[in-house]
Formats: C-alpha cells, structure tokens, sequence
C-alpha cells in the first residue's frame, strides 16, 4: 500500500507478493478472510491509479485513520498466521514448510 500511493503501477511484479500471500491464504483461509484479503489487494491496485501522495499526506491520512486497507492488510496477514500455527499443529510442521518456500 505505501509503495501504490506513491507510485504508479509502471511494474506489476510489485503486486507479486501480495498475490503469494493470497495464494497461501486460500490453503487454510475462510471465505470471509479470503474475501478480505481480496478487498484489500483490489484497494491496493486502486491506489496506483490516483494521484501519488505526498509523505505529508500520508502522516496525515494516517493520523486521522482515514485509510482502512492498513487495518484490513494487518488482520489478513494475523489471520494467516493464525492459519499456518493451527496447519502446523495438524499437520506436523507442512504449512511452516510452505512458508518458508
């Protein structure tokens, strides 16, 4: 999200990571988590197509919470966390493994 208001989308190889994550997350997500996590990836690519931000902009978006996709981003990757623990003690250490790859 910090890289997509202040830059505009000229690589997509920087949505990459974000689409790794959700592929993981569909292993052990609910469909209400994978929704989310969706929600905040479509968010993200919105934000390459406004106008970039200026770091004075940012703090002050932030400082009034105006921006919800942070708060959404931090739960899906706790969500995910929580996923891959509760894998591991299931399945005997798989989903660690896939996080490491």
């Amino acid at each position: 999200m910090a890289d997509a208001v202040q830059h505009n989308l000229q690589n997509p190889n920087n949505l990459t990571p974000a689409y790794a994550l959700l592929s993981r997350m569909r292993l052990s997500s609910s469909t209400d988590v994978l929704a989310s996590a969706e929600g905040v990836i479509q968010h993200i690519i919105n934000a390459y197509s406004e106008p970039n931000l200026t770091p004075e902009e940012i703090q002050s978006r932030a400082a009034k919470r105006e921006d919800l996709c942070a708060s959404s981003a931090i739960s899906a990757v706790l969500n995910l966390k929580r996923c891959i623990v509760n894998c591991d003690n299931v399945s005997g250490g798989i989903a660690s493994r896939l996080q490491s790859s």
